[in-house]
């Protein structure tokens, strides 16, 4: 059964977890820049979607020096 969000602590990583484990994830799209990427998933049981940011200090700082692409996804189509 999918965990709801709506009562939890969002500061709390556990809490978090314990929601995201609780649903089953498949990934919708993605996008991906010299410093960071955003994915986003949707739940094939209850229909939630979880999205995702990842980004790095260390790779901004390094941006100037890196060829800048943007790499986009969605289904198992890469852009």
């Amino acid at each position: 059964m999918c965990k709801s969000f709506a009562s939890i602590n969002c500061r709390d990583p556990f809490e978090i977890k314990t929601v995201l484990d609780s649903h089953q994830w498949m990934s919708m799209s993605s996008d991906r820049t010299p410093v960071g990427m955003i994915s986003r998933f949707t739940c094939s049981k209850c229909g939630d979607e979880y999205v995702v940011m990842l980004t790095s200090p260390s790779a901004m700082r390094a941006e100037e020096n890196v060829h800048k692409t943007l790499e986009v996804s969605a289904d198992n189509v890469i852009f």
